[in-house]
C-alpha cells in the first residue's frame, strides 16, 4: 500500500472589514424546544448573555427559533448582550405563527428603529430588510411585542454591520485542529474560537507541496476547492467540519486552517501554526 506524508498545519487569521463587518445571532444556543412559555438566558454566537421573556421554541425558521408570546406577562421580549464595535445596519427574519397578525418592535440602545408587522400571513417567513441604523461604539438590541394583543411571532438569523472601523481579531484561536486520513479523503475537525470577537468563518488552504504562505493583509482568497492543479482555498463556517471538500486528494497534501471575521475590504492576519504531522492511507 502506498502511504502519502500528509502535514497538516493550524493558523488563526483575524479579516478586518473597514466598511461592512458582520454580526450574527443564530440561536443556536436557545434552550427552548416545546410549547411552554419561559423566561431564561443563553449564550449567543458573539460570547454575550442574551435574557428572553415569556418565549417558547416549537415553531422555527431554521432551529432552533425562539418564538415570542401573545398577552403575556411580563411582555414577551428577546434582548441581547452588550454588542461591540457599532452597527451600520440590521436585518432578520419573521414570521406569523398563528392567526393574529404581527407587531414587534425592535430597539437598538432604546431606541425603536423598526416595528415588523404582518398581514394574514400565518406560516409566512418574512425579512426585515436593511434596517438603518448607524450607532457607534456597544449596543443592544432588543425585540419586544408592541402590545398585549401583537401576534405571536418567530425571528431568526438577525444580521447587523459595524458602523466604521475594522473588527477586531478574535479573541482566541480555534483550537483541537486533527486530521482523520482515509484512502481518499481526510477528515478534519477542530474546537471553533470562543470569546467576545468570534470568527465569522474558517479558511482552508491546500496544496500537494509543502509550500502554502499565509493569506497576505488586504489580498482577499479565491475560492478553489479543486486540488488537481496542485492547489485549494476553501471557507467553512463555525459548527461545520469538512470530509473532502478538497477534491483531488490523491497526492500528498499540506493543509491550513484559518479562522477569520468577514472579507471585503481589508484582512488583518495573525500567524500560529500548529503542525499534525499524519499520512493519507
Amino acid at each position: 500500500m502506498n502511504k502519502k506524508k500528509l502535514l497538516l498545519i493550524a493558523f488563526l487569521v483575524c479579516s478586518c472589514e473597514y466598511l461592512f463587518g458582520q454580526g450574527l445571532e443564530n440561536f443556536n444556543n436557545y434552550p427552548e424546544t416545546t410549547n411552554a412559555y419561559h423566561d431564561g438566558t443563553f449564550t449567543g454566537q458573539d460570547g454575550s448573555t442574551w435574557n428572553y421573556y415569556q418565549c417558547r421554541g416549537d415553531s422555527s425558521i431554521v432551529a432552533p427559533s425562539p418564538t415570542l408570546g401573545k398577552g403575556r406577562t411580563p411582555t414577551a421580549e428577546m434582548i441581547s448582550g452588550t454588542l461591540h464595535n457599532g452597527i451600520g445596519t440590521l436585518s432578520f427574519d419573521y414570521k406569523q405563527v398563528f392567526s393574529t397578525n404581527v407587531s414587534l418592535d425592535v430597539f437598538v440602545n432604546g431606541i425603536l428603529v423598526y416595528t415588523a408587522t404582518t398581514s394574514t400571513e400565518q406560516g409566512v417567513v418574512k425579512n426585515s430588510g436593511a434596517i438603518s441604523v448607524n450607532i457607534s461604539g456597544d449596543f443592544v438590541l432588543d425585540f419586544k411585542q408592541n402590545t398585549n394583543t401583537s401576534g405571536q411571532v418567530c425571528i431568526d438569523n438577525i444580521t447587523w454591520t459595524i458602523s466604521g472601523g475594522p473588527l477586531p481579531e478574535p479573541t482566541n484561536y480555534p483550537t483541537a485542529f486533527t486530521a482523520t486520513p482515509f484512502a481518499f479523503k481526510i477528515n478534519l475537525n477542530w474546537t471553533d474560537a470562543t470569546g467576545a470577537q468570534l470568527p465569522t468563518g474558517y479558511l482552508l488552504l491546500g496544496s500537494d507541496e509543502n509550500n502554502i504562505d499565509p493569506p497576505v493583509d488586504g489580498v482577499p482568497e479565491s475560492i478553489d476547492p479543486d486540488l488537481s492543479d496542485g492547489t485549494a482555498m476553501v471557507y467553512v463556517s463555525p459548527g461545520f467540519r469538512l470530509t473532502s471538500s478538497m477534491t483531488s486528494l490523491a497526492t500528498s497534501n499540506t493543509s491550513l486552517i484559518f479562522s477569520h471575521t468577514p472579507i471585503l475590504e481589508r484582512i488583518s492576519i495573525t500567524k500560529t501554526a500548529e503542525r499534525l504531522p499524519t499520512r493519507m492511507l
